[in-house]
């Protein structure tokens, strides 16, 4: 049996579906090692900026994560989208790798009930977006990354409110303040 191509008029059809699998397998096998550079690199900040360092480590990568966005939504080409998808891929992963560094800290009677809403929120916001996602594609694939983009990048402003045990970001602003104030004379 011979099957005929169906006419397709989405331009982004142009990769048979192996293709396409293979390619978007990629984003998964960031999970490999980048949630763990998210973890490393919240753990390196918090070192040296204290709990503080772990919500410029979650800040930095969320800000990075919607840049990402922005210009995987500008990209024509397959090569540079598969290149840009990996590089926002391992910007999820490690926002991801920076949310679970934040975790025991948030409530340390209460670390299960809080681990168990973090994972449950990310189940429900994958839902929420692919409905949308679903809703939307046909109409404007591009402008619908560029839309989430700029709603991550303003979403991860809301990180300079979250307070950690007393501790924010606008903390380790203060200390580097404060220590360049010690050195200059």
């Amino acid at each position: 049996m011979h099957m005929v191509p169906e006419e397709n008029d989405n331009a982004c059809s142009i990769l048979n579906q192996d293709t396409a699998s293979l390619i978007t397998s990629l984003f998964g096998l960031m999970n490999l090692f980048a949630r763990a550079l998210g973890g490393v690199y919240s753990d390196v900040l918090r070192k040296h900026l204290s709990l503080a360092g772990r919500l410029i480590a979650h800040f930095t990568c969320l800000v990075c994560e919607g840049i990402m966005l922005i210009v995987f939504s500008q990209i024509n080409s397959v090569p540079s989208a598969i290149g840009v998808m990996v590089l926002f891929s391992t910007c999820v992963q490690m926002t991801e790798g920076t949310t679970y560094a934040i975790v025991p800290y948030v409530s340390t009677k209460r670390i299960g009930i809080v681990a168990g809403l973090v994972g449950a929120g990310g189940n429900a916001g994958a839902l929420i977006w692919n409905t949308i996602w679903r809703q939307y594609v046909e109409t404007d694939p591009s402008g619908w990354f560029w839309l989430l983009g700029i709603i991550v990048l303003c979403g991860s402003t809301l990180t300079f409110f979250i307070q950690i045990s007393g501790e924010s970001i606008w903390h380790a602003c203060l200390r580097c303040k404060s220590n360049k104030d010690k050195y200059e004379m």
